[in-house]
């Protein structure tokens, strides 16, 4: 499994909802979709700046996926362009979208 399939089967498990940044004692807490269930408590952080970049983190952390799979649809796009330049600067450029397509974000895997 690699990490970008990792962190997107984490970001399905954890509890669904609306997280936000209980102030009163810097804690995170999650208002479930479910309505049978009641308000809980995810992290008590007792930092004020660590709370709100935890509540946040399932949103930052989805944007962020977005944005990678925007970026390989592009160069996948590039990629699979047959004519969009001729000759060596054509290679050139084919094999940076191919290197790009195929970096670290997403461990080699293709879309």
């Amino acid at each position: 499994m690699s990490k970008l399939t990792e962190i997107k089967e984490v970001l399905s498990k954890i509890t669904q909802g609306i997280w936000w940044h209980y102030q009163t004692n810097n804690s995170v807490v999650v208002d479930p979709k479910d309505p049978i269930f009641i308000r809980k408590t995810v992290a008590d952080c007792g930092n004020f700046d660590n709370a709100k970049f935890i509540a946040n983190a399932p949103e930052y952390i989805t944007y962020l996926l977005s944005l990678l799979e925007e970026k390989d649809k592009a160069l996948q796009e590039i990629w699979q362009t047959e004519d969009f330049i001729i000759g060596s600067t054509a290679d050139s450029m084919r094999r940076r979208a191919y290197a790009a397509l195929t970096s670290s974000n997403n461990e080699g895997e293709t879309i």
